[in-house]
């Protein structure tokens, strides 16, 4: 119903509706933390539970997944910044296997990979994969495997790190630029970042983003460390992920994430103007992470335009990690915090009559309204001038929604802005049927 819904509304551009549908709530949640240590052989089937639903339909997702995460030189997407291909790729014959770049010519659903191969004269050949006979083969080749292919011609599998020791993590080199747009440390209670460099072995490295772990009980970390192993795979090109872990004591933990380029995107919006297709593309891929969120019922509790990051080419991750004291991501609304309220849509907010709503995907939807709000206005903080008890306020902020300039925001825009941010939630649809609009609103914004 939502996506028809948001298609006729944002087509038609009505969005007077003042009444709210409780029944469309999406009641997905962030798991629990957990209280026990996981053992390592549970790793693997503790993995797919999170990230792929428990359907018939996705049985044959589901053994693709366990494959991969068998395949210790699977790297998936974390690679898509071909600088960081040749970084590992090194000497002749080094290979690693890769998910192919979600470009629409690139698509297609039996073969979703590349074997990533340094050849002879420097030149790096990208060899299709394809799931076969409940395994992976070469794609022009159906009788061979991809173990096969490797052994045939003695190549060298590189492997993706995760149990990082302090060894390996070293001074950022000269050539990694500081971050242009400094990101907020106060957005990330966690710990405190450092760029820093990942040394895989004595001539492999990658770029990096050390957060040390900071005011966390021995029984936290352990906590921490479970919830970071189940997302070892976690998340799309659009999500901040983790590289792993580096124990340096029982007590002292970091979080390797990957290189950030450029920094905060609030603050590239804010230091000058930007064009508006930059910033239709910077919305495409915020919502293109927010669905990847809501593929796995993951509820981001901090989400604002801080938490949005800017890196290679210009491209957005969202950030998931470190948004709290004492866990790795957010598991609660804090409505004790006024720069959250800001965020957050009216239903959350307290009321003397009615419990407020718990924050999930509808509210997520809501607050991408918000933020595009903030993007297409120079950054400006939503209600920024406003008190708080305005600010926190559910009867202000439905009688008092945000302007639109409208020659700051393009009527498409705006469309979704009015449909995202409606107080009738059944109005604010899907985050898919909202990618699809921006999509073909902007093709390029990919």
């Amino acid at each position: 119903m939502g996506d028809v819904i948001i298609s006729h509304i944002i087509h038609r551009n009505f969005f007077n509706s003042k009444s709210y549908d409780t029944k469309n709530n999406d009641k997905s949640t962030n798991e629990s933390i957990v209280d026990n240590v996981d053992n390592d052989e549970n790793h693997a089937s503790n993995l797919m539970n999170w990230i792929i639903p428990s359907t018939s339909v996705n049985q044959r997702m589901r053994r693709i997944e366990e494959i991969l995460d068998s395949i210790p030189y699977f790297f998936s997407s974390m690679l898509d910044d071909n600088n960081l291909q040749r970084r590992l790729l090194v000497q002749l014959g080094d290979c690693l296997l890769i998910s192919c770049p979600k470009l629409n010519e690139e698509i297609n659903p039996e073969s979703n990979w590349y074997l990533v191969v340094l050849e002879a004269n420097g030149t790096v050949e990208k060899v299709r994969v394809a799931y076969r006979d409940k395994t992976f083969k070469i794609w022009n080749d159906k009788n061979t495997t991809i173990h096969q292919y490797i052994e045939m011609r003695s190549l060298k599998t590189i492997e993706r790190p995760w149990s990082i020791i302090p060894e390996q993590l070293t001074k950022k080199m000269p050539n990694i630029l500081h971050h242009a747009y400094p990101i907020n440390d106060a957005i990330f209670p966690l710990g405190k970042f450092l760029q820093k460099t990942l040394n895989i072995d004595q001539k492999r490295w990658i770029p990096v983003i050390e957060m040390s772990v900071s005011n966390c009980s021995i029984n936290e970390l352990k906590c921490l460390i479970i919830e970071a192993r189940k997302r070892r795979r976690f998340g799309s090109i659009r999500i901040w992920r983790l590289w792993g872990i580096c124990h340096y004591s029982p007590e002292s933990v970091s979080l390797v994430l990957e290189d950030i380029t450029y920094g905060s995107l609030a603050d590239f919006i804010r230091t000058s103007p930007r064009p508006q297709d930059q910033q239709c593309k910077f919305a495409m891929q915020i919502v293109d992470g927010l669905r990847n969120l809501e593929k796995y019922g993951f509820i981001h509790s901090r989400l604002s335009i801080d938490v949005c990051l800017l890196t290679y080419n210009y491209n957005v991750k969202i950030a998931i990690y470190g948004l709290t004291p004492g866990e790795l991501y957010p598991t609660y609304v804090d409505l004790d915090d006024i720069d959250q309220c800001r965020w957050l849509p009216p239903e959350c907010l307290p009321n003397s009559d009615i419990t407020p709503i718990p924050y999930n995907t509808s509210g997520m939807i809501y607050t991408y309204g918000i933020i595009l709000w903030s993007m297409f206005h120079g950054g400006a903080l939503p209600f920024e001038d406003e008190p708080a008890e305005n600010i926190r306020s559910r009867r202000y902020r439905i009688q008092n929604p945000l302007y639109i300039e409208p020659e700051l925001v393009p009527n498409e825009i705006r469309n979704v802005i009015l449909s995202c941010c409606s107080e009738d939630i059944a109005i604010r649809g899907r985050l898919k049927s909202i990618k699809i609009y921006l999509r073909n609103y902007s093709p390029s914004a990919t």
